[in-house]
């Protein structure tokens, strides 16, 4: 599951397992370009493969659907742009069964943690914390860009008059 929101709110409430994913951080940076994916596309795929995204896989994008400013519609036609197949959305509001917003249980205090707890707390309440596991990447693999997800603007002002 890949969360389109922003970072902040990914941090607060979150679906367990998923991974945040911002448009802009695939997107060129030159202002004549903004919005554009990055010219090194293989990388972005690179990136998402080390996220445990893979082209064969299903991937729901989480986004907050109206309340939003269509940030998971971005990254479900970036997706679909590097060739994922099976791409699908979910307003954030649907899944709130999943979402967590606790931290993670606190492990079993041994005695070596009484130790940190007489030293820097803030580090003995990070090492007794345990954090979720990262995602498991997937494969690289190499984008299949489907072209015709590209529209340029005449194109697109013509769409919109018909």
């Amino acid at each position: 599951m890949v969360d389109a929101r922003s970072s902040f709110d990914y941090s607060m409430a979150r679906v367990p397992r998923s991974v945040q994913v911002n448009w802009v951080d695939y997107s060129e940076v030159e202002p004549n370009l903004r919005g554009w994916p990055q010219r090194d596309l293989f990388a972005a795929a690179r990136r998402l493969a080390r996220l445990g995204i893979d082209p064969s896989a299903p991937v729901v994008v989480l986004g907050l659907g109206k309340n939003g400013q269509g940030e998971e519609g971005r990254v479900a036609w970036l997706l679909s742009y590097l060739g994922v197949r099976d791409v699908r959305f979910a307003k954030f509001d649907a899944v709130k069964k999943r979402i967590t917003t606790e931290a993670l249980p606190v492990a079993r205090e041994t005695p070596e943690d009484r130790l940190l707890d007489e030293g820097d707390s803030s580090f003995a309440s990070s090492a007794k914390t345990p954090s979720e596991p990262p995602p498991k990447a997937s494969p690289i693999w190499k984008p299949e860009i489907v072209s015709s997800l590209i529209v340029r603007e005449p194109e697109f002002k013509k769409s919109r008059s018909s």
